[in-house]
């Protein structure tokens, strides 16, 4: 599962309800972070999202920004973690963290030296849905960039020593998930919610599973998944539709047309109503709360996305931060979102409180969410919440790499290229029975899925771990 759609900058911080891990065990080496030098114009010029397609047919989108010498492009192929074969969950998150450890006739020291002297930055994730990655160059080094992306896409070297070695790091990890109240609780509710399918399985595998993974198990996984039908790019930066269709076909143009991937099927989130608590002894609980969410394509997706920064936007004016901390401090923090997957939609949130205080918060989320589906927002809240969105929106765009970012997640979301010209009026025409119809759709506080991890005190559960 992915993070939503974007960042609500305007709320005073950025907010992702899923825990880091759940989309990938390991930091990769060179991670892709923007630089200083890289700000753009977006935040005061209109955006312009190019369709380009390559003379070997490679799609991508771009915007070209020559403000400094950098591009940046973003990959993903469909099939992540989902992909693993049964016994052997974690192939996925064992490939990315060992892909760039060596190509070709380079070693892991020696490529590892070649990116770091030529400067370019390569990063490396997975998620339930896509597999995938990022690579920055200086324009002068785009073509031995290039090159060496091809190579850990073409014929990644997978050195015994490397998975060894990641491997040992990523049962660690396993270990240290055991101790953390956030992972028990997401890893609980992603069990409870999806029992039997893709998504109900532990983040980065078992110790069993990942014990059991052979370097034919991580070469097979990249034969079946990286291929063209199935790969979605952005870029951004300093190049135009020419030079990005002349890049794509020699980063992509070799690899299989036709991924072999296994049939997901479409899933609706299980557990109404229920209330789970994984013991662990700590002195604050960690509470996720669950209940289906909208496809994109629906009509009231927008006014859904409105509706969820009025009721938890992470910021000091939602809702919830409000009524938890500020009126009651029950919690530091407490927020929204609505999520969007290749199988499934939700409408998540979470909390975390000492165990004395957990059911008061939990009862005020829900208090909180009948009375946004009985009454809707203010016209006060709608106005401001608006503005918010719309005016924060450009910080999306602050660097080279959250443009391609941002295009790069709205393409896997499944919005248009015209969803960057028509984002603003799409806010602007949502009314307040617009957020009360979504609402009312929605948040049927009754039936929210509620998963614990602490010993919380007064709460009557359905389900005890």
């Amino acid at each position: 599962m992915k993070r939503p759609l974007e960042m609500d900058f305007s709320a005073g911080f950025a907010h992702c309800i899923r825990p880091l891990a759940a989309s990938v065990m390991l930091a990769t080496t060179a991670l892709l972070a923007p630089t200083s030098a890289a700000y753009a114009e977006p935040a005061t010029a209109a955006i312009r999202v190019q369709q380009v397609t390559s003379p070997g047919g490679i799609k991508a989108w771009l915007m070209e920004d020559r403000t400094v010498p950098l591009v940046t492009v973003s990959f993903a192929f469909r099939g992540g973690n989902s992909q693993d074969r049964p016994g052997r969950e974690g192939t996925a998150s064992l490939l990315v963290n060992t892909i760039d450890e060596g190509a070709g006739q380079l070693s892991m020291t020696e490529f590892q030296r070649t990116l770091a002297r030529l400067g370019v930055r390569v990063s490396f994730s997975s998620s339930d849905d896509h597999v995938g990655g990022s690579f920055a160059t200086l324009v002068e080094n785009s073509e031995q960039a290039v090159g060496l992306v091809r190579s850990m896409l073409m014929e990644p070297r997978f050195e015994q020593t490397s998975i060894d070695r990641v491997r040992a790091l990523m049962l660690s990890q396993l270990a240290q998930r055991k101790k953390s109240p956030a992972s028990l609780a997401y890893d609980r509710l992603r069990a409870v919610a999806y029992p039997g399918h893709a998504y109900g399985r532990g983040v980065g595998g078992s110790e069993t599973s990942l014990a059991a993974i052979t370097r034919a198990d991580i070469d097979d996984f990249r034969r079946r998944v990286f291929a063209r039908n199935t790969l979605v790019v952005s870029a951004a930066g300093a190049i135009d539709a020419t030079a990005l269709g002349n890049l794509l076909d020699r980063v992509f143009g070799d690899l299989p047309a036709t991924a072999e991937l296994t049939a997901v099927a479409r899933v609706t989130p299980l557990g109404a109503g229920r209330i789970e608590v994984v013991d662990i002894d700590v002195p604050q609980s960690v509470a996720y709360f669950q209940l289906p969410g909208l496809m994109t394509s629906d009509p009231d997706y927008m006014a859904a996305r409105v509706m969820t920064a009025i009721i938890g936007n992470g910021g000091f004016t939602s809702r919830l931060m409000k009524e938890i901390r500020i009126k009651r401090g029950l919690a530091y923090g407490v927020s929204a979102s609505i999520n969007v997957d290749l199988y499934t939609e939700t409408w998540s949130g979470s909390v975390s409180s000492r165990n004395e205080a957990i059911k008061d918060a939990i009862d005020v989320v829900r208090a909180e969410l009948k009375r946004m589906a009985a009454e809707g927002p203010t016209a006060e809240e709608l106005d401001e919440t608006k503005s918010s969105m719309i005016g924060g929106f450009a910080l999306n765009f602050d660097t080279i790499g959250s443009m391609a970012s941002l295009m790069q997640t709205t393409q896997l979301d499944g919005l248009g290229v015209d969803y960057f010209t028509n984002r603003s009026a799409l806010i602007e025409r949502v009314t307040v029975a617009d957020v009360k119809r979504a609402a009312t759709r929605l948040l049927d506080a009754d039936r929210m899925l509620v998963v614990i991890a602490g010993r919380p005190k007064g709460l009557a559960t359905s389900g005890v771990n």
